[in-house]
């Protein structure tokens, strides 16, 4: 299947040592790559937050597009994240990720040369569509790889570069708006060379080939999956804040979606190899693990986009300062990813630091919603910092469970799917208390309130919402079985998917 092995499998034989160093460094030039198209995927992800108010203003947009711009990445990533991770179980992982980053450099690009909102707005779309590919695919290439017993300390790199790109992106964002010299339109060019010397480096470094015959792709279920999806996310960011939630508009996107939906369900249930194997998912550890996804990527998000109105409407704070308080979350993510990467190698364990992260999460996000319009800033820098701690020690590692089920054959369709869902819940999620916020704040100074007042009212709020979607991600980790990693990059061949990886 793969031509480069982690070192910790390399089978002693003569010469070993010399391969194992040759190997080593492979490994370390792919992981770098991989780690590179990770912070620029992200990066671009939200670096457009803190400059959206200039770059809406600056092409004549409503606030309608503005909501827009976001929304279209969201939709493109989300709807394309299955299907690129059950692509990569039939063909070359390789090939596919230099597809993703070329559908991202063609929308960055197309981006960074908007002239309209709608012209934004659709190059948005096509850079979620590759960012799709970029994230889903780092898991999938990582398993063929390395095996879930040593993927703990790779997983912290890329959970910490995930997080700090996530984070660090408004207030690169910031930077470049504010800089008079290079302007908002870098906040989309800034991170095409990286993604491109990414993608050169992959081709001569990663060796991992597709199975060989005929593939069986489900392309009915993935058509489905990529209608269904986005008419739902629509609905959910319009929904009072553009739509009433009873009008034929909001009977259109929230009905049209479902049944689509539910027709993939049907065709994802009787296909032979399904974009989204819920048969798998519907055993208990995936199971729990999707939950606890729903609660990380709720919060995650949150922080990022709701924060950032926070900081410049609630508290003043310019682009640059709002996106440098964001970057002590940043700091928490690494030092909790690496410790919790660590901790997971040398045990072969997953629980207790699951669960340890879950609750510092929980607990974290409670401490945000006391803040308000005169709440210290070091204060809610430290709530941002356990914050970030709680997100590191889960975010990527509920994806590990999962793959240590199943065979290299069903790694795509199994990361993909956590990923899928993660990413869906967690869009939805951050729809929907996108539109509670908008009417919070016309709530608010409907009664008099100042906007600054506003926000320091309505954010809370935001955040007790956000605290309810994350205690069932509590109890999903604490109903996990402990589950044991393997040592082995594959399955035995007489291994049941619902088998020993438990204990």
């Amino acid at each position: 299947m793969n031509s480069i092995q982690a070192p910790a499998s390399a089978a002693p034989q003569v010469g070993a040592p010399g391969r194992e160093r040759a190997a080593a460094a492979s490994l370390t030039v792919v992981m770098t790559a991989l780690l590179l198209s990770q912070f620029v995927g992200n990066m671009n992800a939200t670096v457009i937050t803190t400059a959206l108010p200039t770059v809406i203003g600056s092409l004549g947009g409503t606030t309608v597009e503005y909501s827009w711009v976001m929304t279209a990445t969201i939709l493109g990533l989300t709807a394309s994240s299955p299907i690129w991770s059950r692509l990569a179980d039939v063909r070359s992982p390789k090939l596919l990720m230099q597809i993703g980053i070329a559908i991202f450099v063609i929308g960055a690009v197309t981006a960074g040369l908007a002239q309209t909102p709608e012209m934004l707005i659709a190059a948005r779309a096509i850079t979620g569509i590759g960012l799709g590919g970029m994230i889903s695919l780092v898991q999938v290439i990582l398993a063929l790889l390395i095996s879930p017993r040593r993927r703990g300390r790779y997983v912290a790199w890329l959970s910490a570069v995930q997080l700090v790109a996530t984070l660090g992106g408004p207030f690169i964002g910031g930077i470049l708006v504010d800089t008079p010299w290079l302007g908002w339109r870098w906040c989309f060019l800034v991170g095409v060379p990286i993604a491109a010397v990414a993608a050169v480096v992959l081709q001569f470094a990663l060796k991992v080939e597709s199975r060989g015959g005929k593939p069986q792709i489900d392309y009915l279920g993935a058509a489905l999956i990529a209608v269904g999806v986005p008419l739902v996310l629509a609905w959910a960011s319009l929904v009072q804040g553009t739509i009433d939630i009873i009008s034929w508009p909001s009977l259109a996107l929230a009905g049209g979606g479902v049944v689509v939906l539910a027709f993939a369900v049907i065709v994802e249930f009787r296909a032979v190899r399904p974009i989204v194997p819920l048969r798998l998912f519907a055993q208990r550890v995936p199971l729990l693990s999707i939950i606890a996804s729903l609660a990380v990527g709720s919060t995650m998000f949150g922080g990022s986009i709701f924060l950032s109105q926070y900081f410049q409407f609630g508290r003043g704070l310019t682009p640059t300062e709002s996106g440098l308080l964001l970057v002590t979350m940043a700091l928490g993510t690494v030092a909790s990813s690496f410790t919790a990467g660590a901790i997971i190698s040398r045990s072969g364990r997953l629980k207790a630091t699951l669960l340890a992260g879950i609750c510092v999460l929980v607990a974290a996000t409670a401490l945000l919603t006391t803040i308000g319009p005169t709440t210290p800033i070091p204060l809610v820098a430290v709530f941002l910092f356990f914050d970030g701690v709680g997100v590191g020690a889960t975010s990527q590692y509920l994806v590990l469970g999962v793959q240590n089920m199943v065979g290299l054959s069903e790694v795509g369709a199994a990361s993909g799917g956590v990923t899928f869902f993660r990413s869906l819940g967690g869009s939805l999620t951050l729809a929907a208390l996108g539109g509670f916020l908008g009417a919070r704040l016309a709530h608010f100074q409907a009664t008099g309130s100042s906007v600054p007042v506003s926000y320091g009212q309505a954010i809370p709020e935001v955040f007790l919402i956000t605290l309810a979607v994350s205690i069932p991600g509590v109890l999903a980790i604490a109903l996990l079985p402990r589950i044991r990693l393997r040592e082995s990059i594959d399955l035995p061949p007489a291994t049941v998917v619902a088998g020993s990886d438990v204990a």
